[in-house]
C-alpha cells in the first residue's frame, strides 16, 4: 500500500532529476562568464598551500570543522 502511494513521488523526483541534467550542461557555458569574477582556482591553490603546511593534528581540526553543523542538527 505504501510502495503504491510513493510511487508518484519518485516518479517526479526522477523527473525532476531528468531536466536538472538536462538543463545542467548549457549552465555550465553561463557560469563559466560570471566565474572570472570570483578567483575560486585561485583560492583554492592558496588554502592547498596553507593546509599543506599545517601539522597533521592541526589538518585533521580543518576538515573535522565544517563536519560539526551536520551532527549538531540530527
Amino acid at each position: 500500500m505504501l510502495r503504491r502511494l510513493l510511487q508518484p513521488f519518485w516518479v517526479l523526483l526522477a523527473i525532476i532529476f531528468l531536466i536538472e541534467a538536462w538543463l545542467w550542461d548549457p549552465s555550465r557555458a553561463d557560469r563559466g562568464a560570471g566565474g572570472g569574477a570570483i578567483p575560486l582556482r585561485a583560492f583554492k591553490q592558496w588554502l592547498a598551500e596553507r593546509v599543506d603546511t599545517l601539522s597533521p593534528a592541526m589538518t585533521l581540526i580543518v576538515f573535522i570543522v565544517p563536519v560539526i553543523p551536520l551532527f549538531r542538527s540530527s
